[in-house]
C-alpha cells in the first residue's frame, strides 16, 4: 500500500495510531518507508521487507531473503537502542539494483556505528553489526556506513549480490 506523506518525520510519528510502517514510495524495483524508532517496528519492518522481496518474486525461504529480513531487524534494533531519543523515525529503503539487493537504514543521529572486529562469547549485545557484516561478506556482499553530509545522521547500507536469484 503506498500512503502520500505530508509533514515533517517528527510531526508523523508522534501520531500513536501509527505502528505500522508507513510506505512512502513504491516504484518498480524500489521500496521506501518509515518506521518509529520504537520496539514495535521491528517485526514490522521485518514484515515489510520479507512480503517486498516475495512480490518481486524472490523466494521466502531463500538465503538472500533470511538474510535481508534478519539485517533489517538487527539494524531497526539499533535505531531502537541507540537513536530513539535524537531521531524519533528512520527510513528504511530496498531495493533492486545493478545486479544487487540494497538495503539501507537511515536516522538522523550523529553517531556512526562501530562494528566489533570479534565478538566476545559471554558479551550480551553488540553482536547485530557483527552478523550482518558476516552474512554480508559470505554472500559476496558488503556493508557501509555513509554519513549526511551535514553530519547530523546517517545509513548504514547492506548490498547482497543477485546471484542466481530472479
Amino acid at each position: 500500500m503506498v500512503h502520500a506523506v505530508s509533514g515533517s518525520v517528527q510531526e508523523r510519528c508522534t501520531d500513536a495510531s501509527w505502528a505500522r510502517p508507513v510506505a512512502i514510495l513504491v516504484t518498480g524495483r524500489r521500496l521506501s518507508f518509515i518506521v518509529r524508532a520504537e520496539r514495535e517496528a521491528v517485526p514490522a519492518a521485518r514484515s515489510e521487507i520479507a512480503a517486498q522481496l516475495q512480490m518481486w518474486g524472490l523466494p521466502r525461504g531463500g538465503e538472500i531473503v533470511a538474510t535481508a529480513v534478519l539485517a533489517v531487524s538487527e539494524l531497526v534494533t539499533n535505531v531502537v537502542k541507540h537513536a530513539a531519543h535524537s531521531a524519533p523515525a528512520a527510513d528504511v529503503t530496498l531495493a533492486l539494483e545493478d545486479g544487487e539487493l540494497v538495503l539501507a537504514v537511515h536516522d538522523r543521529h550523529p553517531a556512526l556505528p562501530k562494528p566489533s572486529a570479534a565478538v566476545d562469547a559471554d558479551q550480551i549485545g553488540g553482536r547485530g553489526l557483527w552478523l550482518i557484516e558476516a552474512l554480508a561478506a559470505e554472500a559476496g556482499g558488503s556493508i557501509g556506513f555513509p554519513a549526511d553530509a551535514d553530519g547530523g545522521g546517517k545509513a548504514v547500507e547492506v548490498r547482497l549480490p543477485l546471484v542466481g536469484t530472479p
